[in-house]
């Protein structure tokens, strides 16, 4: 395995996903990245809807349904995927 994929829990009493501190799925994107950033990541969004960290090897995604099929983005992340060193660069 080189990679894992959290998906946005939903409901009452769902599970959270935090990284140093920030919940990635409550916690408005912008924040989140200003977060990574802050830490020294280097947060690539050249793809508004899958910000990346490659030295942090962790990716999101917020392509969002079909009510998000213009230019607006979901107000959350929609999942996290989580990597072994290196992901990135494996292309």
């Amino acid at each position: 395995m080189t990679a894992v994929e959290l998906w946005r829990p939903l409901g009452p009493g769902a599970a959270s996903v935090v990284w140093n501190g920030v919940d990635v799925f409550q916690t408005a994107p912008d924040v989140v990245l200003q977060r990574l950033r802050e830490s020294g990541a280097d947060v690539d969004v050249s793809d508004p809807r899958s910000p990346f960290c490659p030295d942090v090897t962790i990716g999101f995604d917020r392509s969002g349904g079909p009510q998000f099929a213009g230019p607006d983005l979901p107000p959350w992340f929609e999942s996290v995927l989580v990597a072994a060193p290196g992901y990135y660069s494996l292309a």
